[in-house]
């Protein structure tokens, strides 16, 4: 990004700068003092390069924020009267409302002028909470060169969070002006790496959930089809086992130690099968058994007639 003037963004300016020879977006939550910085313009030369944008700016999109309106219009924003009171004693609410927010992001996003990627960012915040602002910023924070806090007590209102949280983002104060801070490249990188650290150790960790689900699945399949008595009973010293812990055994132990369940199933099933058959034959025994008795009786009961028939 050297070698180009850097965009600017000017958040809630009360007047335009004197040259707009760099390319430089409005954005403003009211759409009459937008009207007036547009009237600002007049006929200048290059008024091409300043682009307007109605917007209240939050941490995410379509969060609902508190507006508020002042007799001294300068104030209107996010900041409640109490806490202007002390340094206004004569302020008064005129109205209050409800503001659907954007995002940095999705403005700079809609911008034209900043879709090359090739120029850095001055950025003015004069309107706003300006940590909502920057939390929103997403992925063009670390475009962001240089940011500055302007309007009334904004030293008072924003400068010990904005300290804070800039230089947890990679920025410091530059000492040659007031509210105002500098990207430092070596810390943001550092940050950026951090974060790239971050995002793939939560993929790990969700790639370790999802493994652990599939070896939940593939137990609850293996449960299933596994033979239990049959390994029970070729290993009686694990037979109190739970079937988890016995499945468990097998994979770790079991398959090394040469034990081969591979037709044990259908061995159990032809071993019911013989022992079915058994107890059918024995049935049968019986049943022939008891036909021979009954033919027997048969027997005597027509000789017993016959004797009667020739002897009445």
């Amino acid at each position: 990004m050297e070698g180009l003037d850097p965009l600017r963004v000017l958040i809630g300016a009360t007047r335009l700068p004197s040259a707009e020879q760099q390319p430089t977006l409005v954005v403003d939550a009211e759409a009459d003092r937008l009207e007036r910085l547009r009237q600002q313009l007049g006929p200048r030369i290059g008024t091409g390069d300043v682009s307007f944008r109605q917007a209240v700016l939050g941490a995410s999109p379509q969060a609902a924020l508190n507006w508020f309106r002042f007799n001294d219009a300068r104030l209107n924003g996010v900041v409640p009267l109490e806490r202007w009171q002390h340094a206004y004693p004569n302020l008064q609410l005129s109205g209050q409302e409800v503001l659907s927010a954007h995002t940095l992001e999705d403005i700079l996003n809609d911008w034209p002028a900043a879709q090359d990627g090739q120029r850095g960012i001055d950025l003015t915040i004069s309107q706003g909470d300006p940590i909502q602002a920057l939390s929103g910023a997403g992925g063009w924070l670390h475009r962001l060169e240089h940011i500055q806090l302007q309007g009334p007590q904004a030293e008072a209102l924003w400068r010990e969070f904005c300290d804070a949280w800039l230089e947890q983002h990679g920025f410091r104060a530059d000492p040659q002006k007031p509210l105002c801070w500098i990207l430092d490249p070596m810390a943001a990188k550092a940050i950026r790496q951090q974060a790239e650290i971050e995002t793939l150790r939560l993929q790990h960790q969700q790639d370790l959930l999802q493994h652990a689900k599939r070896q939940d699945e593939l137990q609850a399949a293996l449960s299933h089809v596994f033979p239990f008595a049959t390994y029970r009973q070729q290993r009686p010293d694990i037979a109190g086992f739970n079937d988890r812990d016995l499945v468990d055994h097998f994979v770790g132990f079991g398959i090394h130690e040469g034990v081969n369940l591979q037709f044990s199933a259908v061995e159990s099933e032809l071993q019911q099968l013989r022992t079915d058959r058994a107890a059918e034959n024995a049935r049968i025994e019986l049943l022939n058994e008891k036909t021979r008795h009954t033919a027997q009786q048969l027997d005597l009961l027509k000789d017993l007639i016959g004797r009667l028939m020739v002897n009445p």
